[in-house]
């Protein structure tokens, strides 16, 4: 390239057409973390990344999706470290970080092992949806996290972004859009669309659920044909 050209615009993607109205945002759990090694709840906790996580993250940017032009993210490490190691594989800008995409408070469960917690609030546990003792619930979750889903889709309207971010956050806003499903393994998640139109900007009113990611539809398929089979017995 030489110098004073732009680059190229990535190509346009036929999976998910934008244009100054709308957005769409990949919404991708983080590598793991020395706590998920663990099997600890993390919440609002800040671990690193593990190094094999960092190198599952560079892998990952290998097959991004090639209408990705940008990259947000939680400001907790591990959502952080893993966009920016994305993000450098593709030359993107640097990563916009947002306090309001962290993982849902996880109170005085932090640090704890599903174990644990089941030992020492055994009814908590069977809670649906779980609200964590002394932490978030999904409507807190949902009250900081759609704004600024909102704001990321409106800074790159008309194109695709990755959104690094918790398994929690997307759980939470895919129940709450009606398409709840099976649970987010490290780097899957699922595409959201963005209305970006001044009636609904900033509501949740304002996102339509899009497809699974590959691994995690999978997944998905797994746990339809484990109930089909229990129904049958």
């Amino acid at each position: 390239m030489r110098s004073g050209e732009k680059p190229p615009a990535p190509p346009a993607c036929p999976l998910h057409p934008a244009d100054e109205s709308t957005a769409w945002l990949l919404l991708l759990r983080h590598a793991p973390s020395r706590w998920n090694d663990a099997q600890r709840r993390q919440g609002w906790a800040d671990p690193p990344l593990t190094k094999a996580a960092a190198a599952a993250a560079r892998q990952w940017s290998l097959s991004l999706p090639p209408c990705l032009r940008a990259a947000a993210s939680s400001d907790l490490r591990r959502a952080l470290q893993t966009a920016r190691l994305i993000a450098e594989h593709a030359h993107w800008p640097d990563v916009t970080q947002y306090r309001a995409l962290r993982e849902q408070d996880q109170g005085a469960w932090t640090g704890l092992t599903k174990a644990q917690i089941k030992r020492r609030w055994p009814d908590a546990m069977r809670e649906r949806p779980r609200r964590p003792l002394n932490g978030e619930t999904a409507d807190a979750v949902l009250e900081r996290v759609v704004p600024a889903l909102s704001q990321i889709g409106w800074d790159n309207r008309g194109a695709c972004t990755l959104v690094v971010t918790h398994s929690e956050v997307i759980r939470i806003v895919e129940r709450a859009l009606g398409s709840a499903a099976a649970a987010v393994p490290h780097l899957q998640g699922r595409w959201l669309r963005v209305d970006l139109r001044v009636s609904v900007a900033r509501s949740i009113g304002a996102l339509a659920a899009g497809e699974l990611t590959p691994g995690r539809l999978a997944g998905t398929a797994e746990t339809s044909r484990t109930l089909k089979a229990g129904e049958a017995r």
